[in-house]
């Protein structure tokens, strides 16, 4: 958690440039830092960016339309592209269930689906638990 008063103190005296980084989690939240930090204009999401990549969009006041449809496609791309370029199916199945200790925030899903996702052992349990995942879950974020 980010120190908010101290990196308050910090830019007042820094003589550089200042980005803010740090729990950026949704777009209340970076509206509320960018109003009590005005003369900050370089911001930085991590993280919180795999746990809803649509706020980008709801930063800009976009209207995030077919998530579930658009999360779907993401997540086919990416685990077709490890599939391709990593050397075993252990290497896939660990970034794939390191994506969903992020992405799986955003879904209202019974937490034994993800813990299946970090339990599994095969690509064919790990499709069988994401496909139950896109069926069943309903995007929050």
């Amino acid at each position: 958690t980010v120190n908010i008063d101290g990196f308050s103190h910090a830019a007042k005296l820094s003589k550089h440039p200042v980005m803010y980084n740090g729990d950026i989690t949704n777009a209340e939240t970076f509206f509320s830092l960018q109003k009590r930090f005005p003369d900050i204009t370089e911001w930085m999401i991590g993280r919180s960016a795999i746990d809803n990549p649509f706020i980008f969009e709801q930063i800009k006041g976009e209207v995030c339309t077919n998530q579930i449809t658009r999360i779907m496609a993401f997540h086919e791309d990416l685990y077709s592209e490890y599939r391709k370029v990593l050397c075993s199916y252990s290497h896939v199945l660990d970034k794939m269930k390191e994506i969903w200790t992020y992405l799986g925030k955003s879904f209202t899903i019974a937490n034994r689906l993800l813990l299946q996702i970090s339990q599994t052992k095969s690509l064919e349990a790990y499709e069988k638990t994401v496909n139950s995942i896109f069926n069943e879950g309903v995007w929050i974020a």
